[in-house]
């Protein structure tokens, strides 16, 4: 399914850079009372050129994500944090049954991608 279609009548995503107020506005430095400044997100009118090219670039699939997610939860289970976690309760029962025993737990690695 396209984000296109995902995004047709929604007007933000849960983060900051896939809202719509993001593409469709600008920063402008606001100056306040007593030299004050401030950065200010001003909306583009609704037929200027900038509007609609921000509209067209907030329903693509463009500049939005890297498609290097690490897949489903399943997946992430089976290659990477189950058999972690075996790993880890191994080495601390064979530090229970001998105390002279060295566990040595890895930290987790990068995952393995699913694209």
């Amino acid at each position: 399914m396209s984000r296109t279609y995902r995004r047709k009548g929604v007007k933000h995503c849960n983060m900051y850079f896939t809202d719509l107020e993001y593409f469709v506005s600008d920063y402008v430095l606001v100056e306040y009372a007593g030299g004050f400044h401030r950065n200010v997100r001003v909306p583009y009118e609704k037929d200027s050129k900038e509007y609609k090219k921000g509209l067209a670039r907030f329903h693509s699939d463009g500049a939005t994500h890297n498609f290097k997610e690490p897949g489903p939860s399943w997946f992430r289970n089976m290659t990477n944090t189950r058999p972690l976690r075996q790993q880890g309760r191994q080495e601390i029962q064979k530090w229970m049954r001998n105390e002279e025993y060295e566990p040595l737990i890895d930290a987790m690695g990068h995952l393995e991608y699913w694209t």
